[in-house]
């Protein structure tokens, strides 16, 4: 910029706080990904070793600057500080302010209306227009949700669609032949949401700022004919949920210094903080940092954001209760499913969770929601990226996905009721088989994931969920370490009455390029290998398990023990037509060893 005159000048922003996080957590699992998982699936199978020089994270990993902001795992009631530097590349001195910010819904338009479909008609159209003088002012966006009840959606659930709902966004340019309508050659798209789904999306940014001048924003939906329609589909009621977010203040972070002066080619260091409240949710925050130049008088905006999360003893804590007041709200969930997608497809809420006590067994998550069509499922992710176990009811809640987006209705029951509104499943805190080793015991940050597979939707846009869990402990686990062998042994009891628990012990296969692991000889068996009930809630079981080890000093190999457990006051149920079936009651818990010679 020597010698001219700029119209803007671009500071750059500058971190190590993704990547420092990032490299901590995430060390172990590349290297066991670069080592094990990517050399055996590449051609290992055709005897060719694509061994990488290293397969360590790159040592440039943990100091790598860039311009995104994140504080990590931050307890409830806790605090984080993380720092971020502002490099003035001009010839120009800059003042810069910056501001922490969160995202918050400032108002929330519902509107509804009935679409039929006549014989024939591919699909039946309606829509709303605002002007200057009924759009709601904001500068950052606004999320238009389309959404049909699932009961009209599939009437009977079969899997297979009646009737989908679409969105469109269109700015109308002006009313060219004065009829007052808006006309497809007088509208320009902004933006649509056309999943064949009961719900739909469209967003669109600024639209204050984008509607300018022009004769007003379009917000369309389509009542869409399926593959499993009638001739003639009834009035089907249609709710849209108009949702302005902005942004405000955030009071749960701070910044200091609050401004700074920086001459040309110098650069300015800020500490973020952030502080969440002892009853925040314990979930993923997001926010942004706005810089504000005196030169130009632009800003930039550089996003931030942090997991909260809770310490987790032997009660359960709910974790959709407590502070959040933020946009999005994880005490609620959306649809976003889609038929023609894939299996990723619906919304996802995240939960932060910790171990309250050294011997944990497992977690216990129940996942609850209140409307009769909606179904959820869960997963937990252990502290190092790995599932938190591979099995059903264990690393994820019992479910059953027919291909496209589509999953069956599924629920966990309780007792004789099958339609309890809620899934139940045990991550194991100490997770091995068909996994990658980890710390032992494991006492890191867990996440747990719900997720929409089916959305009810007769009660607009959102629907309310409860989330809760709590530790169940063991009175004697493995050691981390056997040398050379032996007898331990592991002792628990259930919150469950327990029909009868079947016990082995395994060596699991992975890392498959191992060769301690696949081959070092030795010997493993858990006793007793069965017991049969029922036993009363709270019975105390003990299970000894044998390892030796007959390789060569230094050799090692892992175990694990496995005990299945037929719970028969927690049914897992799927749902096909009006009929509800029982399709299991066990559920995984899980205990491992490594043992050396």
């Amino acid at each position: 910029l020597a010698r001219r005159t700029a119209a803007r000048y671009e500071l750059v922003v500058q971190s190590n706080s993704l990547w420092g996080a990032y490299a901590s957590k995430y060390g172990s699992l590349w290297q066991w990904q670069w080592c094990d998982n990517i050399r055996a699936y590449m051609l290992w199978w055709a005897g060719t070793d694509l061994q990488p020089p290293s397969c360590s994270l790159p040592a440039g990993a943990s100091s790598r600057v860039d311009g995104v902001l994140f504080f990590g795992d931050v307890p409830q009631g806790g605090s984080k500080s993380i720092t971020f530097t502002v490099r003035n590349p001009t010839n120009k001195t800059v003042s810069v302010s910056a501001s922490p910010r969160q995202f918050a819904v400032t108002r929330t338009l519902t509107l509804t209306r009935g679409l039929s479909l006549a014989p024939g008609a591919p699909y039946n159209r309606t829509y709303w227009v605002f002007t200057s003088s009924n759009l709601t002012f904001t500068w950052r966006f606004m999320d238009v949700v389309a959404t049909i009840p699932y009961s009209r959606f599939d009437a009977d659930n079969d899997y297979y669609m009646d009737v989908r709902v679409r969105v469109w966004i269109h700015i109308w340019k002006a009313d060219t032949n004065g009829n007052g309508r808006p006309d497809p050659d007088e509208m320009m798209l902004v933006n649509y949401g056309y999943n064949w789904a009961n719900w739909n999306l469209a967003t669109m940014a600024a639209p204050t700022f984008k509607l300018g001048s022009y004769r007003g924003i379009v917000v369309s939906v389509d009542l869409v004919r399926g593959p499993d329609a009638p001739s003639y589909v009834p009035p089907v009621p249609v709710a849209v949920a108009v949702t302005y977010v902005d942004t405000a203040g955030d009071p749960w972070v701070s910044v200091s210094p609050s401004s700074a002066t920086i001459p040309p080619g110098g650069s300015a260091t800020f500490t973020l903080t952030v502080r969440p409240p002892a009853n925040a949710v314990p979930t993923t925050y997001i926010g942004e940092v706005v810089i504000l130049n005196n030169v130009t008088g632009f800003f930039m905006q550089v996003p931030y954001s942090f997991n909260v999360y809770a310490a987790v003893g032997t009660s359960f804590v709910n974790l959709t209760a407590g502070v959040n007041g933020r946009w999005p709200d994880a005490r609620s969930i959306r649809g976003a499913t889609s038929w023609a997608w894939r299996f990723e497809s619906g919304d996802w809420r995240l939960f932060h969770i910790a171990p309250g006590a050294s011997n944990g067994l497992a977690f216990e998550v129940q996942a609850g929601w209140r409307l009769p069509d909606t179904s959820l499922i869960g997963f937990a992710v252990g502290p190092d990226g790995q599932f938190a176990g591979a099995y059903f009811g264990q690393g994820a809640s019992w479910f059953r996905f027919l291909g496209g987006g589509v999953f069956m209705w599924v629920n966990t029951g309780a007792g004789s009721m099958d339609n309890a509104r809620r899934v139940v499943w045990f991550p194991s805190v100490d997770y091995r088989e068909w996994l990658y080793p980890h710390a032992k015991p494991e006492s890191g940050v867990f996440t747990v994931v719900v997720r929409t597979v089916l959305f009810d939707g007769s009660a607009g846009a959102s629907e309310p969920i409860s989330v809760q869990a709590r530790l169940l402990t063991a009175a004697q686990k493995l050691p981390a370490q056997v040398i050379g062998g032996g007898t331990n042994y592991v002792k628990f009891s259930l919150p469950y009455i327990v029909r009868s628990l079947n016990a082995y012990a395994v060596r699991p296969w992975t890392p498959r390029l191992d060769f301690d692991q696949a081959y070092t000889p030795g010997s493993y068996y858990v006793s007793p290998s069965w017991v049969s009930g029922p036993y009363p809630a709270g019975t105390p079981f003990t299970f000894s398990v044998y390892v030796a080890n007959y390789g060569a000093p230094g050799q090692k190999f892992d175990v694990s023990a496995l005990f299945w457990a037929d719970l028969p006051s927690l049914p897992v149920v799927f749902r096909s037509g009006n009929s509800y079936t029982r399709y299991t009651t066990s559920y995984l818990f899980e205990d491992w060893t490594r043992v050396v010679r």
